[in-house]
């Protein structure tokens, strides 16, 4: 018998399982290849060039290049991934946050930091 994964998940949440991993494996490769100085020079010099050698379709492109991370994260790339790109756009997962949110980053780092986060996340609002 295969077991079953299924749980009550928060809203929006994406469990990172087999088939999304399995979609991903493309941009989590194209990210990793990013741990390289050799390569982040590549990708500094033609991102979109680069893209297009690491094997990403025209619409995974477009996603990285517009920052889109939550379609980004739908479309399977870890966390990780999305923390080594953000430094390209010039921030880190604050950033990424921020933006997911569609707040300032300042505003994020406040969100998080306040109490009452804490308290009105507890109970699912």
């Amino acid at each position: 018998m295969t077991p079953s994964f299924e749980c009550d998940r928060p809203p929006r949440a994406l469990l990172f399982d087999g088939p999304l991993s399995t979609r991903g494996y493309v941009l989590n490769k194209f990210g990793w290849s990013l741990t390289r100085p050799a390569n982040r020079e590549r990708y500094r010099a033609d991102p979109r060039g680069y893209m297009r050698t690491q094997g990403l379709t025209a619409r995974q492109i477009e996603l990285v290049e517009t920052e889109d991370w939550p379609a980004l994260l739908e479309d399977g790339a870890s966390v990780y991934v999305l923390a080594k790109l953000s430094i390209f756009a010039g921030g880190n997962l604050m950033h990424v946050g921020a933006r997911m949110r569609g707040e300032t980053t300042a505003d994020f780092q406040r969100h998080l930091a306040s109490p009452a986060r804490l308290v009105l996340e507890d109970r699912g609002r």
